[in-house]
């Protein structure tokens, strides 16, 4: 699921693996763009439960690829508009959604599963980056 700074809203994407199973996000989340002259590197966050709890874990695992926190990015305005109340996440927002709890293994993400990934996202930032922006 793509979550974009220019979006209105969260957006079903396929994200395909190469044939060495390497996912290639840099066309998601400007990888290229930014990096090139801000110095910027992409995160990558693998979930498989809601942050801070040991007790929820969830039968397949997500990966969340995303800029560390960068106010020179702009405002994800998708995610921002998904959830109520969310620290302001900053650039781009790729989810990927693993079979089970394999890293290896990619699988679709039904937008039955936004609500899910919604929270998720809510729950992450405040487990990161506290409660205040930077």
């Amino acid at each position: 699921m793509f979550y974009g700074t220019s979006c209105e809203e969260a957006i079903l994407t396929y994200v395909p693996q190469d044939v060495d199973g390497v996912v290639r996000v840099h066309m998601w989340i400007g990888g290229a763009h930014y990096s090139s002259y801000r110095g910027l590197h992409p995160c990558a966050v693998s979930v498989g439960g809601f942050p801070g709890s040991r007790h929820s874990i969830f039968r397949d695992s997500y990966t969340v690829i995303f800029f560390d926190r960068s106010p020179s990015l702009p405002v994800n305005r998708a995610l921002s508009a998904s959830v109520d109340r969310v620290i302001q996440w900053h650039g781009n927002i790729l989810v990927i959604k693993h079979v089970g709890h394999n890293p290896r293994v990619l699988q679709s993400i039904s937008f039955e599963e936004k609500a899910l990934i919604d929270a998720l996202l809510s729950s992450l930032s405040y487990f990161m980056w506290g409660t205040s922006d930077p």
